[in-house]
């Protein structure tokens, strides 16, 4: 089954929240902050087949963070594979970054 959702029908201040409410019921929680003046607005198109997510999700730009506390209290396994396909990414972990260019795949696992 193919579901979008989008933040377009909320209010600008509840945007952010409800992107996070809806990346995690669509992927894994993550939490999310933006800098943008214009507001936050994204999109996420999803098929559910045998336990498998696909999501295509755009966004404006955003930081976004795993909730590994959270991540770790639940009993799915999780296997995010992200496809950067416009734009520059970038991957912060341990003090660390890595710039992530497009068409660049990356994979994370809940286990670090």
């Amino acid at each position: 089954m193919n579901t979008v959702t989008t933040t377009d029908h909320y209010h600008r201040d509840d945007r952010l929240s409800a992107w996070a409410d809806q990346v995690r019921a669509s992927c894994i929680p993550m939490v999310f902050r933006t800098e943008s003046d214009q507001g936050f607005r994204g999109e996420i198109s999803s098929v559910n087949t045998d336990g498998v997510c696909v999501s295509r999700i755009s966004a404006v730009d955003h930081v976004a963070a795993h909730e590994w506390d959270e991540v770790q209290r639940t009993a799915d396994d999780y296997l995010l594979v992200s496809i950067q396909i416009e734009g520059q990414g970038a991957v912060e972990q341990d003090a660390r970054t890595a710039f992530v260019a497009p068409l660049s795949p990356r994979f994370s696992t809940e286990r670090r």
